[in-house]
């Protein structure tokens, strides 16, 4: 007996759920004929199953699609039929009602209805249906079916009930990298009935198996997925390289290939540089021999793990290549490359590495470039006797013009206080030296 999950089914449960998975029938993939599918993500069919005495001959549509979720957290959203997205969703198609009968049931069950907005002249759809799930290791089913329950609207609606009648079936992959992911199928009919002839709702049925889409949208994390596989993938070449084999044919197709391009690749050949459409790709060509018309092209760009792991475990020289690249390539580890520029400065001065030319440091953004420090530069002044105080004429001495004619040299942004003024009236060096000639010193210039 399957393991299950909670309680077991209750025996008019276990009725709705066999009469569902009839649904899916007893042949497989047999009789099933594809649709055009309205997504791509979607494989769509149809199947005409014998109706019975008393019945209309209504299609059974069936899709089948991946979603980045548990099987568990998918049938909680289809459970859940109204949430705040779905019912976005149904207030934008402008159909009249869609709600939750609130009843004292079972946690496995509950009852919804939906009135659709059908085109002109013809009245509204009412749908009312229970839906019940049960779980199974790694497969979690959903079964669908219509009731008789009135519902109260609260206002006085023009509507034909119409019948459905449908299973979910959502079995879990095995776990890659983290990430989750479910294989989702759907087998549905719907009969609108009145006046509505089944072919027209055979004709819909696309739409209909939509809902699918609507989960993989809602769970879309295509970034973690592709992480996910990016990682095993990275790993296998990384790791398990040796374990690949190659066919004959393979062999001689990567031999053949490495022949034709190494002789191309060696130094002095003759590379003509191309316009690239991308700035980040140079693009060059030459041709295979110097009288031949069939040309060989290469494109050279760099390629970096643009996170802070990657950028904190490279050498210094693999960060200056970073700078190199266009900004956008680098802008989300920025305070990262900044860290790093402004604590090497210094010592790459000094120490002047293989790489530090004046080339790269002409690409490295100004405002990362370390400036002196405020005490520094007073620490400097003092050393060349600009930290100097002006009060008059006793104080202006013989070696007040070797000291102007230090001063003359020096950056107009250099400040000077006078002695007895307030904290912050400092004026400029040059503004200081014509004060200074006034006074009957003339200076060298």
């Amino acid at each position: 007996m399957i393991e299950r999950r909670g309680k077991p089914l209750m025996v008019d449960q276990v009725a709705i759920f066999e009469v569902c998975q009839e649904l899916l029938g007893e042949g497989g993939e047999e009789g099933w004929e594809a649709l055009e599918s309205t997504s791509k993500d979607i494989e769509m069919s149809m199947k005409y199953f014998p109706s019975k005495k008393g019945e209309r001959s209504i299609g059974t549509g069936k899709a089948v699609g991946v979603v980045d979720s548990s099987a568990e957290e998918v049938a909680a959203w289809v459970m859940d039929f109204c949430n705040n997205e779905r019912m976005r969703i149904s207030t934008h198609e402008r159909n009249p009602a869609r709600l939750e009968l609130r009843e004292k049931a079972r946690v496995n069950k509950n009852t919804a209805a939906t009135v659709k907005k059908m085109p002109f002249v013809l009245s509204k759809r009412e749908f009312v249906f229970r839906q019940i799930w049960k779980s199974e290791e790694g497969k979690v089913m959903i079964a669908i079916v219509s009731v008789d329950d009135e519902v109260d609207y609260g206002v006085k609606l023009k509507k034909t009930r119409g019948l459905t009648r449908g299973l979910w079936q959502l079995e879990d992959f095995p776990v890659r990298g983290g990430a989750k992911q479910c294989r989702v199928t759907v087998v549905t009919q719907l009969d609108a009935r009145g006046s509505i002839p089944t072919w027209l709702m055979d004709k819909k049925m696309p739409e209909a198996l939509g809902v699918v889409q609507d989960a993989i949208d809602e769970f879309r994390p295509d970034e973690k997925v592709d992480a996910a596989e990016l990682r095993e993938k990275s790993t296998f070449i990384r790791e398990r390289w040796q374990d690949e084999v190659y066919s004959e044919e393979e062999n001689g197709l990567l031999e053949r290939a490495c022949q034709k391009f190494e002789g191309s690749l060696k130094e002095g050949t003759d590379w003509k540089q191309l316009k690239s459409p991308d700035i980040f790709v140079k693009m060059e060509a030459t041709f295979e021999e110097k009288c031949s018309s069939a040309a060989i092209g290469r494109a050279v760009t760099v390629v970096w793990k643009r996170d802070e792991e990657g950028f904190l475990e490279g050498y210094d020289v693999m960060k200056a290549d970073v700078l190199t690249n266009h900004e956008s390539h680098w802008a989300p580890i920025r305070e990262k490359v900044e860290a790093w520029v402004r604590a090497g400065w210094k010592n790459w001065e000094q120490d002047k590495p293989e790489w530090y030319t004046d080339n790269w440091k002409a690409i490295v953004p100004k405002e990362m470039i370390p400036t002196k420090k405020r005490s520094e530069e007073v620490t400097e002044a003092r050393e060349e006797n600009m930290d100097i105080v002006v009060t008059g004429q006793e104080k202006q001495g013989s070696g007040r013009k070797s000291l102007l004619g230090g001063l003359v040299n020096r950056k107009s942004n250099y400040k000077v206080a006078p002695e007895g003024v307030k904290k912050g009236n400092y004026i400029d060096v040059e503004e200081f030296i014509r004060v200074m000639n006034r006074r009957g010193t003339e200076l060298n210039m």
